[in-house]
């Protein structure tokens, strides 16, 4: 097995290359782009390769929009929901207070959800 040493010396550098090849692959793929759609081509071939040009269209609905426009026309009942919500200000001030009592905050904080992320982070040393 490898050393340490040798392989963070590998991950820097192929890192670094994957960096270089990700922006000329960007940058092509816009540049491919925009010449399609000015010639107005749906797909091209060369000797090797064959690309399409293709629109994704997803959609979503703008919920506050929504709520607000069903809300105004009275159309909201059974429709928009409503779901209680913990202000957090609020309980930390009730908690700075002591407001609330040692074994509920026992059971709030079990309610911690805790993530974690790990990353590796490789700068070239100049």
């Amino acid at each position: 097995m490898k050393n340490l040493e040798a392989l963070v010396n590998e991950y820097g550098i192929l890192n670094k290359n994957l960096k270089n090849l990700k922006k000329s692959v960007d940058d092509l793929n816009k540049e491919i782009k925009n010449e399609m759609v000015a010639r107005q081509l749906d797909s091209f071939e060369s000797v090797n390769w064959k690309i399409n040009y293709q629109t994704r269209r997803s959609e979503s609905l703008d919920e506050d929009k929504v709520v607000d426009i069903l809300i105004k026309r009275g159309l909201d009942k059974g429709i928009v929901t409503y779901k209680p919500c913990v202000n957090e200000n609020a309980l930390e001030s009730a908690i700075y207070n002591g407001s609330i009592p040692a074994d509920v905050l026992k059971e709030i904080s079990d309610c911690k959800i805790v993530k974690e992320t790990f990353a590796l982070v490789v700068k070239e040393k100049n």
